[in-house]
């Protein structure tokens, strides 16, 4: 009498197939290959940087429309370009205009704040300096909801603890005890 074990069997070969895959070694891509990627990487980074300039120039316009105004600060956001985190934290309060939407998302009424989501941790230091500085509760809470999410808050909490070492003004100390205390809070 002949034993069939068509599940062990497939699972025998199911392990040898992934454990031939997984230790193997990738593939390097040859010398010249490599060496236009490097080529790409700087022409894409110089693009970059030119379509950010741009991006904010055109951000900065006072006479540009609002909707070319949210739709660069999306971009910014996407494309993380650091100088422009100053005019997103400016212009945090902007308000997207809702035409016949009943928008409740925070990141949609606000597109300079979700723009500052997407910089993660490399708007944080930045985040932190405008909430110690800012007196108005709006801007405030919307700076601190920016640092609130799972990527930011960590950083958020160190860079702040770290500002309170040197810090001498007691006001400032205690905005930045209460930021982080709002930060390592659960809710």
């Amino acid at each position: 009498m002949k034993a069939h074990y068509p599940m062990k069997t497939n699972l025998i070969l199911f392990s040898l197939i992934f454990f031939c895959l997984w230790g193997s070694e990738p593939a390097h891509p040859a010398e010249g290959e490599i060496s236009d990627q490097i080529k790409q990487a700087d022409q894409i980074a110089q693009n970059q940087e030119q379509i950010g300039k741009n991006l904010l120039a055109v951000l900065s316009d006072e006479k540009s429309p609002e909707k070319l105004k949210v739709e660069c600060a999306v971009a910014l956001g996407k494309l993380r370009y650091t100088p422009a985190l100053p005019k997103l934290i400016e212009l945090l309060e902007v308000v997207r205009s809702r035409q016949g939407r009943s928008a409740t998302d925070i990141e949609l009424i606000y597109p300079c704040f979700s723009a500052l989501k997407d910089y993660e941790t490399a708007a944080v230091p930045s985040l932190v300096e405008a909430y110690i500085r800012e007196t108005g509760k709006k801007r405030e809470s919307l700076l601190w909801f920016a640092m609130r999410n799972e990527k930011s808050k960590k950083t958020a909490i160190i860079y702040a603890k770290g500002l309170m070492t040197d810090e001498k003004d007691e006001k400032i100390k205690a905005k930045l005890t209460l930021l982080i205390a709002s930060l390592e809070s659960p809710n």
